[in-house]
Order: structure tokens, then C-alpha cells, then sequence
């Protein structure tokens, strides 16, 4: 969807979503990863419509929109990872992406 093979559609693609990162998936699935406290869970991310991520190298450093939104309700990236043996999703609203 963004160029970025690692990034998927998190709100209106639901097919492609539902097959990849994307939060239906990372909530049906929380269960089933953490069952299994051996399996690698990378940090991914997942975008909503209009919404892309910049990577320098293969860090991802920022939020971008093809259009003006609000960042606090407006469309944004979420990044999937494994927290203390938790799997969780954090929204990054549009601008730098923080550590």
C-alpha cells in the first residue's frame, strides 16, 4: 500500500490487514503469541488510510500524511512489538516517530 512491504493497511483494507499486522489481526492473535513465549515478535508497523512511514535506513523515523490531520483524532501508524512478554499496538500520530 505504501511502497513498504513492512507496512500494511490498518484501517480500511481489512483483507489485507486481517492477513498481516494489522489490529484485528494483533488482537486475534495476542493469545495464540503469547502462548508461545519462544516466538520472535518484530517490531511492525501498520497504517491507516493516507498515512505512510519514512525509514531512514531501516529505521522508521517519522509519520507522514498526504493530507492535513489532526494528530491527536486523525489518521495515523501504529507500531506492533512484543513489550515484556505483551504484545502491544502504540498510535504515532503524524511528525517524528520517538524511540
Amino acid at each position: 500500500k505504501n511502497g513498504d512491504p513492512g507496512t500494511v493497511a490498518h484501517d480500511s483494507e481489512t483483507q489485507l490487514a486481517a492477513s498481516s499486522h494489522g489490529s484485528e489481526c494483533v488482537t486475534a492473535n495476542r493469545s495464540a503469541v503469547l502462548s508461545q513465549p519462544t516466538v520472535n515478535l518484530p517490531t511492525s508497523y501498520a497504517t491507516d488510510d493516507r498515512i505512510g512511514i519514512l525509514y531512514e535506513g531501516d529505521q522508521a523515523v517519522s509519520v507522514l500524511a498526504d493530507v492535513d490531520v489532526d494528530a491527536e483524532t486523525g489518521p495515523a501508524a501504529y507500531r506492533i512489538e512484543r513489550v515484556g512478554g505483551e504484545v502491544t499496538e502504540t498510535r504515532l500520530p503524524v511528525g517524528p516517530i520517538s524511540s
